[in-house]
């Protein structure tokens, strides 16, 4: 289809020492569609990250990738794992962990780090353009007071403004493709209300977001399409209004009912489920 991104084909993923791996992910496939939100979800152990991190090419030295391909329109297709696969993630990739706080260096002010995304991205990039570019660029993301926040350290702004700019790093080098783990799980409600919307705009202007998530709340509010993780496998793939709608599998189901209700008191809600 011609809104396809990239497809993830027969992935197939495990830890350990051979032969004793454990496999994690058995041959999943998902398709990307250019400019949505598809949301991978699942509870924790699933293979949500270990899915996400094979794509990023991010996976580490006791995980081994089994099998599995990148596909793009027009029959490309690239191994996982390969070199060509480690190229195009440096280029069409970025990635915003769960916790901004470890993903920022403690040392070094923000503006040095966005600047040096910038400077990564390009290589002929002066360090003060790159600065100039990473102002403007958290001025769009409704940072007013861009030059304050380029001057701090990350342990001097709030975890919402830490989150912001992870976020305007992953997409400084102007990735087709940005992964998002478990973005807002360590803010507070509102402040994780402004994190989606800002990723609702990063996807309405053509990126594509691949999101994942244990909170179906998140799911409902900005997503356009969910792939549901059980023990490795995707047991259920439908567009976000079809899946609330009408659950196909038994586990979907399940989360769905463990998602807290307001119009009924939390110790009536088990009687509602």
């Amino acid at each position: 289809m011609e809104d396809i991104l990239v497809e993830l084909q027969q992935v197939t993923i495990a830890y350990g020492s051979k032969p004793h791996d454990t496999t994690v992910v058995h041959d999943v496939g998902i398709s990307l569609r250019k400019g949505s939100i598809h949301c991978l979800v699942g509870e924790s152990g699933s293979g949500k990250s270990t899915l996400a991190y094979t794509t990023a090419g991010l996976l580490g030295k006791h995980a081994h990738i089994e099998a599995g391909q990148l596909s793009f329109p027009g029959g490309r297709a690239l191994k996982l794992g390969s070199e060509a696969h480690k190229s195009w993630t440096r280029t069409k990739v970025g990635l915003v962990m769960q916790d901004p706080l470890e993903s920022l260096h403690p040392l070094y002010r923000v503006g040095a780090q966005m600047a040096e995304a910038y400077c990564l991205a390009d290589r002929t990039e002066k360090r003060a353009s790159a600065l100039q570019k990473a102002g403007a660029l958290l001025r769009r993301m409704g940072i007013a007071d861009s030059d304050r926040v380029l001057r701090a350290y990350p342990h001097e702004l709030s975890g919402g403004l830490r989150q912001r700019i992870v976020i305007a790093i992953a997409i400084a080098k102007n990735p087709d493709l940005l992964i998002c783990d478990e973005p807002t799980s360590a803010l507070d409600v509102t402040v994780q209300r402004q994190i989606l919307v800002l990723l609702r705009q990063i996807a309405n202007s053509g990126k594509t977001i691949l999101l994942i998530t244990h909170d179906m709340g998140v799911v409902a509010q900005v997503g356009d399409s969910v792939s549901v993780m059980k023990n490795g496998s995707i047991v259920e793939e439908q567009d976000v209004y079809a899946l609330f709608r009408s659950p196909l599998h038994a586990y979907t189901q399940k989360l769905l009912k463990a998602t807290p209700r307001l119009d009924v008191p939390f110790w009536k809600q088990e009687d509602h489920q």
